[in-house]
């Protein structure tokens, strides 16, 4: 029970991250909005809500749930989510779900999730597609199912949805003897997640190509990974320059990887960095 309420947890998280996946319109006030002007970008999106610019609405929403450049209220957020929703527009639909899913603003209903984020999926806004293919994972309305996932995670990817992308490819990398097909599969999408800036994604991607012995593509995906920030990554490559396998040894490279990989809280990293500094 304790790790089914830890995966529950952790796609609630997910799906509320996700959000910033779901533009449908470049507004002025979106584009405020992801340099962290909240100010402006609550005057932005006011003004364009007025407009008649749901999405826009959608979006003052969750400032004012995020308490973002306002005083916190849910209730006015609640009320500018089901306005959106109502006038078709998919992120205010998966917002609205999202309230229903964690139910944090109304009694938790698995059932009213799903329909909300199934509109949302089907008026095109790529995080309620994601947020399907995870309820499917997960179970929320049954056993779980991964076949039934794999189609919304898809739409979801195509759609721009990084995290889709992840883990259809992370999906067809795992398979114990995969075929020409599946590794195909899983560079494929691998790719795509990797171009949409998953760091994870750059390092199996980096892995994949490691066991198709193109050791020097290996190789230039890892280190984008680790500049992307995956501590894995970082102290993967720390390893290769320290026992000379595949690179020529070179402490001091070694020594920056694992500074690298302690700093974003990599253990192995930090062990080997007091053991090289």
């Amino acid at each position: 029970m304790y790790l089914r309420n830890l995966y529950i947890a952790t796609i609630i998280m997910g799906l509320i991250s996700s959000f910033l996946f779901a533009v449908e319109v470049q507004t002025e006030g979106l584009r405020v909005y992801k340099t962290k002007n909240y100010s402006l970008a609550f005057t932005l999106f006011q003004s364009e809500c007025q407009n008649g610019t749901m999405q826009s609405c959608a979006y003052l929403g969750e400032m004012y749930h995020r308490g973002q450049g306002i005083t916190q209220d849910d209730t006015k957020a609640f009320g500018l989510y089901e306005m959106a929703c109502t006038q078709n527009n998919g992120i205010g639909c998966f917002f609205l779900g999202i309230t229903y899913y964690n139910g944090k603003m109304k009694t938790k209903d698995y059932t009213k999730a799903f329909e909300l984020f199934e509109k949302g999926c089907n008026l095109e806004a790529m995080p309620s597609c994601y947020a399907l293919a995870e309820m499917y994972r997960a179970g929320n309305l049954g056993n779980r199912s991964f076949p039934k996932a794999m189609p919304f995670y898809k739409k979801a990817c195509e759609g721009g949805h990084a995290r889709s992308c992840f883990i259809i490819g992370k999906e067809y990398a795992s398979i114990d003897i995969p075929s020409n097909e599946h590794i195909e599969h899983a560079i494929y999408y691998l790719t795509k997640a990797c171009d949409q800036n998953s760091a994870e994604g750059c390092y199996i991607l980096g892995s994949i190509y490691n066991y198709l012995k193109d050791k020097t593509k290996g190789l230039e995906l890892h280190m984008i990974s680790c500049e992307k920030g995956y501590a894995e990554a970082c102290a993967s490559l720390g390893a290769l320059y320290f026992n000379g396998r595949d690179l020529p040894k070179d402490d001091s490279q070694a020594l920056l990887f694992y500074e690298k990989g302690c700093a974003l809280k990599n253990q192995q990293s930090c062990a080997m960095y007091q053991k090289l500094k």
